[in-house]
């Protein structure tokens, strides 16, 4: 009489789970909905490279513009340490 008691409990609880996904309106296969990949906007994406590519360009003139000022005071400071 126990076993039949816990078989029933089994049956009822199974029963109960898919009467609930019935009701969700979800199969047993659908119950994990898959991530949708979020498509890049191209627009964003050229002007996302504009910029770095601008950033690249910015910071190689200021980088050789810095090295020219240098070589310069270089240059006076040896014309002054020779007079």
């Amino acid at each position: 009489m126990n076993n039949d008691n816990i078989d029933d409990r089994y049956h009822t609880t199974s029963w109960d789970g898919r009467q609930v996904q019935r009701a969700a309106g979800h199969s047993a296969g659908q119950s994990r909905k898959k991530k949708k990949k979020r498509r890049t906007n191209p627009l964003l994406a050229i002007v996302l490279w504009l910029a770095i590519v601008a950033a690249e360009l910015l910071a190689l003139v200021v980088t050789v513009g810095f090295l020219s000022r240098e070589k310069e005071l270089v240059a006076l400071m040896r014309k002054s340490a020779l007079s």
